[in-house]
């Protein structure tokens, strides 16, 4: 039961299966017995975004993952929606543009795309969508961003 490694994996699991509060709760656990390492900030934060739970305390885990594992375009990309999440456009477009360049992923372009929008930089925006479907953008998204991405779509396809 204090396995950081089962805990983990059973959280990552919950995740997929949909059960959210379950793997938040296993990722906290996690880090509450000094396991905690750079994955479960990531994802617990990553969770926290994507829920809307808490932003500054997702923020503040975000920051330690980084602090640790350094400026990883997934830990950047999760503090980058972080900020989105939280209203911090100007701070989410640089992680995210940062991210992007580091890794160029479906996801990580549609995040760029989110924040584009949110800033009112509609062909900004354009681009980073146009981008991200040249990367088989479906395949990189969490089951949470689907609404997400369908009011991009609607959104940004009307231009």
């Amino acid at each position: 039961p204090t396995s950081s490694a089962l805990l983990t994996g059973l959280a990552s699991l919950r995740e997929m299966q949909g059960k959210y509060q379950e793997a938040t709760d296993l990722y906290r656990r996690d880090i509450s017995q000094g396991g905690g390492g750079v994955a479960t900030l990531n994802n617990l934060a990553w969770l926290m975004a994507l829920t809307n739970d808490k932003p500054s305390a997702a923020l503040e885990l975000i920051s330690r993952a980084i602090s640790r594992g350094g400026p990883l375009p997934t830990l950047l990309d999760t503090r980058g929606v972080v900020y989105l999440k939280a209203g911090d456009t100007p701070r989410a477009i640089e992680d995210l543009e940062r991210a992007s360049s580091l890794d160029p992923t479906g996801a990580k372009y549609f995040h760029l795309s989110q924040a584009y929008l949110q800033a009112g930089k509609k062909d900004a925006a354009i681009q980073a969508l146009a981008k991200s479907r040249a990367k088989g953008l479906k395949l990189d998204l969490h089951a949470l961003e689907m609404t997400a991405h369908q009011q991009i779509l609607n959104e940004l396809d009307q231009h």
